[in-house]
């Protein structure tokens, strides 16, 4: 909904032309994108999260509405600049991304009425801003857009990641779904694909339970691992073709734990072919693949 924002300044009355927090719904945005703005669009749930009057209360404070052009939107130069840093797009890239086509729903989290091709402002605008806005404003927006732009970090005890456990874990998850599917395909799989559980299991602890492992034992039993689960995995790929359907045969846990596997079977060939423990978004918890590793004492120590 558009009207004017009205502040005082000096004993001074201004107005600003002003999209108000609570915005026209999604299915009103009068363009020919209107029915393919997507609800569950994240720049769609975040324009419903976000404070607008309370930053457009922070923003007001510092822009002079004196002499010279009328003033942008504060809602428009408020979501441009969360915009730019929540992609981390230089100046002149995020006037772009936003007059694309294909982001409608970022025009909507801008508060338009209608879509708008053509960039909403210079992108000079962004060098008097960052002239303007004094360090206490740049940190206001900041405590805003980074709690809601960003997960907040948080302790989570989990078992120490170490990648043969890992694997492991990932090869036993690996056999359970192998055991579900085989129960859906009995009458078209005459034996279930082996996955040689038991001999899996006898490396993995004879490995385990060594005090003192060298580099070229652990690469060894972790090779073997990721062997087991690669043909763990390509069973399950075959039995879920045999299967066939358009929706996944078991439960939705069980779908998840499919793909967070995937990633860490990938994530863990490629760290061993080479021969690093370092790659990017690392999973560490298949029950957790959001947790990321960070250094620190012991639990109960700083």
């Amino acid at each position: 909904m558009q009207g004017y924002y009205v502040f005082y300044i000096n004993n001074t009355l201004y107005m600003l032309q002003y999209t108000f927090q609570h915005q026209k719904k999604f299915g009103e945005f009068s363009s020919l994108y209107q029915l393919q703005l997507d609800p569950n669009n994240r720049w769609i749930q975040l324009a419903a999260l976000l404070p607008w009057d309370s930053m457009a209360a922070i923003y007001a404070q510092k822009i002079s509405t004196t002499a010279g052009a009328p003033s942008i939107n504060p809602r428009i130069v408020i979501g441009v600049m969360i915009i730019k840093q929540k992609l981390n797009l230089s100046d002149q890239e995020t006037l772009q991304t936003i007059s694309e086509n294909p982001h409608p729903h970022m025009q909507f989290f801008l508060g338009l009425e209608e879509f708008n091709p053509r960039p909403l402002f210079s992108a000079s605008l962004f060098v008097a801003l960052r002239n303007k806005l004094d360090e206490d404003t740049i940190e206001a927006f900041n405590e805003i857009i980074i709690g809601l732009c960003h997960p907040k970090v948080t302790d989570q005890y989990i078992r120490y990641p170490d990648d043969l456990s890992l694997v492991n874990e990932a090869r036993l998850k690996t056999e359970a779904l192998v055991d579900l599917l085989f129960e859906q395909l009995r009458d078209r799989l005459p034996v279930k694909p082996r996955t040689y559980r038991r001999l899996a299991h006898k490396r993995y602890l004879a490995e385990a339970k060594k005090k003192q492992k060298s580099v070229k034992e652990i690469r060894k039993a972790l090779r073997y691992l990721l062997n087991c689960v690669e043909r763990n995995l390509n069973h399950i790929h075959f039995m879920l073709d045999q299967i066939g359907g358009r929706c996944f045969p078991l439960a939705h846990k069980y779908q998840k734990q499919l793909w967070v596997i995937n990633t860490l079977y990938q994530q863990q060939r490629g760290m061993y072919d080479q021969n690093t423990n370092r790659c990017k978004d690392r999973i560490v918890s298949i029950s957790q693949p959001q947790v990321r590793p960070m250094v620190r004492g012991k639990q109960g120590r700083p």
